[in-house]
Formats: structure tokens, C-alpha cells, sequence
């Protein structure tokens, strides 16, 4: 593999392993039980998991991409600092997609889910 496609690799993983993180701890987790707690909990988890793979994995790679350019000047500072100041963005993003999904649905099929328990005790 070369860098070039190993570059645009590390980039589309840098932007989806934040979102499956969060959107597998937000819809999955059953523990806490308050959505906004589970929510704050998943967009944080996915910031970190984003800014450690992006540190571990993506900046070598463009580090190693820029060499090969002959940019021995390059150090990768600046999507670090992109990462850490502004990775929680798109966890936020997609949990809020997944939270008004599920409303949505909710709305749509109340037998469904926990609504369905309460639902048919107090009938």
C-alpha cells in the first residue's frame, strides 16, 4: 500500500472511528440509563478515541506523507491541535442524528421498546 492510499485510509478512519464509538456506546450501552448522561458520556468517549487514534495512527502517516514530499519541516502539530480543541464536534453531531432518529421512531411505533411496558400496565 502506498502512502498516498494509506493517507486517504488514516483520513476517512480519523473521521468514522470517533462517530462508531460514540454512536455504539450512545445506542448500545444500557448503563447510564439517563439518555443525556449516556449521550455526554458517548460524544466524550468518542473525542478521546478520536484524538488517540488520530495521535497513534494518522499523524505518523502524515508525518511519513510529507517526508515523501520532501516537507522535512512538517511535525502535524496543527491537526492535533484541530483533534483535541474540536474532535468532540462530530460525536455531538451524530449523537443528536441518533438521538432524533430514536424520538422519531418512538413516535412512530409506540408499542415498541420501554414505552410498550408502561403501555400495557396501565391498560
Amino acid at each position: 500500500m502506498t502512502i498516498e492510499q494509506q493517507w486517504q485510509l488514516a483520513g476517512w478512519a480519523d473521521f468514522l472511528v470517533p462517530i462508531g464509538v460514540t454512536l455504539l456506546f450512545f445506542l448500545f450501552c444500557p448503563r447510564p440509563r439517563s439518555t443525556g448522561l449516556r449521550a455526554a458520556l458517548a460524544v466524550f468517549m468518542g473525542w478521546v478515541a478520536g484524538d488517540l487514534f488520530h495521535s497513534a495512527i494518522v499523524q505518523p502517516i502524515c508525518i511519513q506523507r510529507a517526508r515523501a514530499h520532501g516537507d522535512y519541516l512538517f511535525d502535524g502539530t496543527g491537526g492535533g491541535a484541530a483533534s483535541l480543541l474540536f474532535g468532540w464536534f462530530f460525536p455531538l453531531l451524530f449523537v443528536l442524528l441518533a438521538f432524533t432518529c430514536r424520538v422519531l421512531w418512538r413516535r412512530a411505533h409506540p408499542l415498541t421498546g420501554h414505552e410498550s411496558d408502561s403501555q400495557t400496565r396501565n391498560t
